[in-house]
Parts: C-alpha cells; structure tokens; sequence
C-alpha cells in the first residue's frame, strides 16, 4: 500500500510524482500524461480536484478550481497562440456564469455565459470602440440591447436576433461633436429585419421631414404619409423610395408640386454598419478541449 511521496508510471506512458495516500493519488503531485499534457495540482483519491494548473500541448494553459478532470468554479484560460485570455466561472469544463473573455484584436466580452456559450446579459466592446450592451443567446445578439457606433455616432436601440437589428428598435444619427453635421440627427422608429428597416416605421429626418408608412430593404414601399418640412404632405403608394402618384396635399394649386430633397428621397437611408452587425470574434474561437 502506497503512502506518501512517489513515482508512479503507467502503462499506457503515463507518469505521476506526488503524494499518495492508501495507495491512491491524494495531495499534491504533477500528471504527466503521453502525449505531454500535464496538470499540476491537488488530487483527491485518484481524482484530479481542487486547485491546479493544466498545460496543454498547444501552450494554452489553464490555473483554477478543477472537479473530476475539469474546470469547474472559477479559473483562467489562456491561449497564446490565439490570443485570448477567458477569466471566470466554469462548469463541467465548460465557460459558465460569470466571466470576461479578451480577444487577440483588442475586443472583449464581459457578461454571462451558458454550456459555453455568451448567453444572458453582456457587453461586447469591439476593436473599434464601438458596443453593445444587452441579451446574448447561442453567441450572438439576441433580445432586446443597445448597440453604439462611436466611429459613425449613432445608437440602436430595440431587439436583435442572430446578431441583426430585427423586430421593432430605434435608430439614431446623433449630432457630431462640431454640431456641424445634419445627417447625424435623424431618427428612425420602428420595425426591422436582418439589419434593414422592414415594415412600418417613421423616418424623422433632420430638416423637419417625416415619413410614416411601410418600408422594404431600407427603402420605402407600400403606403406611407411624407410630410415636408414646409408643413405639405404626400399620402399614397411609394416605390423604391418614389412617390407613386406625385399629389402634394397643402400646396398652391397654381404652383407645381415640390420636389424631393436628397434626404426625403430616401438617400440618407443607411444599412447597420458591416463592422459588428454580422459576425462575433468568438467564431474565430473555439473553446479548449479539456
């Protein structure tokens, strides 16, 4: 029966040094198995539990709490080759709870996560300083949540799904730091599908025009009402961002209809910028094999 410090060598290539008691590995000791892994920890009754740290062969390494071989409670991953450096909860070897994953290109992750996966409240800040802040499902932007793009000053706020503007949120062009810039104050309030304004919604332009109606692809199609900023309005079909039937209500019937503005003609329209609207980091990650 063994007790105390020793060497154990296994037949698959394996090897131990460390404690053992009534023969079984229990205390602190090292495990080296074939193929190079090590842990380095504590050990209770054969079993690898307690505090540790693993070192895999791709130099990605692992220190904290450890039950039955895996990481579980809290711990530190780190991935060298990847760059990322993943520090919180764990359960059954998996990232679970709380913790804040820091990628290779700057970005980082601090919220909740669940089997592994950004899953409940977090906030996402990207290389570019741009942010969201809100519901995670399956590693993707799901929910309600606000996204800001400090590059472009602008800032949704509404529902997401798989990573899009989708359902019913609000969109705004805030006012640049010169206040010098009229395309940074319009607004848009209302539905939304993969990104693209889809449905109704009302379009509050920053000269005073306002566009209540129907939209496809970021387009206006269907009916809507277009309200100029001069007070005369347009009811009726609108097609590709045109006005079907030019009929201006309010306007003198001596006077030809007005003409659209650049930005009543729908050419301020903007899809979500591509930077953060369509991809995560995190596919460029995998979790570590335990």
């Amino acid at each position: 029966m063994y007790h105390g410090q020793g060497t154990c060598e296994f037949r698959e290539g394996h090897i131990f040094k460390g404690e053992m008691k009534h023969g079984l590995l229990h205390g602190k000791g090292e495990f080296i198995w074939q193929d190079g892994t090590k842990y380095k920890g504590e050990f209770r009754e054969n079993e690898i539990t307690g505090t540790g740290r693993y070192d895999w062969t791709d130099a990605s390494y692992y220190e904290g709490q450890v039950v039955n071989g895996l990481r579980h409670g809290k711990g530190t991953y780190t991935n060298p080759k990847e760059g990322v450096v993943y520090e919180g909860e764990w359960i059954a070897g998996l990232r679970h709870g709380q913790g804040t994953l820091k990628y290779r290109n700057g970005s980082v992750y601090d919220g909740s996560w669940e089997k592994g996966m950004k899953s409940g409240q977090g906030r996402m800040t990207y290389q570019s300083g741009n942010y969201y802040e809100g519901h995670w499902r399956i590693n993707k932007r799901n929910g309600e949540g606000v996204m800001y793009w400090l590059t472009s000053n602008e800032k949704y706020t509404g529902n997401w799904e798989d990573n899009y503007q989708s359902g019913f949120g609000t969109h705004i062009w805030l006012e640049g730091a010169n206040g010098d810039n009229k395309l940074l104050r319009n607004r848009y309030v209302g539905n939304w599908r993969l990104g693209l304004r889809y449905g109704n919604g009302t379009f509050y332009y920053s000269n005073g025009s306002k566009y209540e109606g129907m939209w496809r692809e970021n387009l206006k199609n269907g009916h809507g009402v277009f309200t100029f900023e001069d007070g005369t309005s347009y009811e009726g079909p609108f097609e590709n961002d045109r006005m079907v039937n030019r009929n201006i209500q309010g306007a003198p019937a001596a006077q030809p209809a007005p003409k659209e503005t650049k930005e009543a003609a729908g050419e301020t329209n903007k899809k979500t910028p591509a930077a953060e609207a369509g991809k995560s980091p995190e596919k460029t990650t995998k979790a570590p094999a335990a």
